[in-house]
């Protein structure tokens, strides 16, 4: 017996070792161990819902009714005529202008600058004719959609690519405030794009866009003689959609009155009238004050005039066109027209 004591008492700092080593170990263990993380599970978004449903009018209850763009083929070609005559203009002033001048002489300088000149020359011609040619442009809507395209489709060497988008495919995207909007292709632009979110063959919904004038190339098409009666178009099919969305803005910029469907340009006109009025005041105030008041006051008083200026527009608007604000929706359920 003492002798299994006294391996014991010998074995006993090797027993505590191992122990302490253990306890390390699963001490590493246990912080290496990323902590569990709870699962949470993230709602879908819900869209936002119209602040004001509209019944659409009772000509839309049957099959939406085929509208074809025309084309103003004659001004398009006008203009084109119109910048050939003027690149020959320029072309045979400068020469003329260098022949009878016996004083210039062509040095190498002067020679790259005329040969740029006359090359941006030439190819603006050749824009030119090239749109003399294929002049032309096309826009159907229909019951399943519309489509369109710019150039000439049969009778020409080039072949005219057309742009299709069913109503189909036009969807709800609950990320955004509305589903149907307009706004500025970019910051040079001056005119505005309609947009819309359209799901693609491979099931992914992005964002397409169009001219509200239609005329997507200057060049072959400069605008279209029924204009209005294909946007009114547009958008009685886009209204006939289940739960899209509409930007207020989207009926001023088009001119188009959302409960009738009928021409509306006065909104449109008072906006417009409306910035000019608070740019000429700003401008008329740096002009009168400009030599009197120091320039954070012009800075102040400018910003003064805009903001107030914006304030009463948006007080006019709502008690004008008390309608035209927040969320527009439209429902199946027809009202007489």
């Amino acid at each position: 017996m003492a002798l299994f004591a006294a391996l014991e008492f010998k074995n006993l700092p090797a027993m505590a070792s191992a122990r302490q080593q253990r306890r390390h170990q699963e001490h590493v263990r246990a912080a290496q161990t990323p902590a569990s993380v709870p699962l949470q599970i993230v709602p879908p978004t819900v869209p936002e819902a119209p602040t004001r449903v509209i019944a659409l009018p009772a000509r839309f209850a049957g099959p939406l009714t085929r509208v074809e763009g025309v084309p103003d083929l004659f001004t398009t070609r006008l203009v084109s005529v119109l910048m050939l005559l003027m690149c020959a203009g320029v072309g045979v002033s400068l020469a003329w202008a260098m022949a009878i001048d016996k004083t210039v002489k062509i040095g190498p300088v002067l020679g790259l600058l005329m040969l740029l000149i006359y090359a941006v020359l030439v190819w603006i011609g050749a824009i030119a004719v090239d749109a003399l040619i294929h002049a032309g442009a096309w826009f159907v809507v229909d019951e399943t959609g519309f489509r369109y395209g710019f150039g000439r489709k049969h009778g020409a060497a080039r072949t005219a690519v057309e742009t299709r988008v069913d109503w189909q495919d036009i969807v709800v995207n609950p990320r955004e405030r509305c589903d149907v909007a307009t706004d500025f292709v970019s910051r040079q632009a001056i005119a505005k794009n309609l947009l819309l979110w359209q799901r693609r063959p491979s099931g992914e919904i992005k964002q397409t866009s169009l001219r509200l004038g239609l005329a997507g190339n200057d060049v072959l098409c400069l605008r279209f003689h029924n204009r209005a009666e294909v946007v009114t178009a547009i958008l009685a099919g886009l209204a006939r959609r289940p739960g899209l969305r509409f930007d207020p803005q989207v009926f001023v910029d088009a001119g188009v009155n959302p409960e009738t469907f009928e021409p509306m340009n006065s909104p449109r006109r008072i906006e417009y009238a409306l910035v000019i009025a608070c740019c000429i005041a700003m401008f008329a105030f740096i002009y009168r004050f400009a030599d009197t008041l120091p320039a954070w006051l012009l800075i102040a008083g400018s910003l003064g005039i805009v903001l107030g200026g914006c304030g009463v527009v948006a007080f006019a608007w709502q008690r004008r066109y008390p309608g035209l604000s927040g969320i527009i929706g439209f429902s199946s359920a027809t009202e007489p027209a």
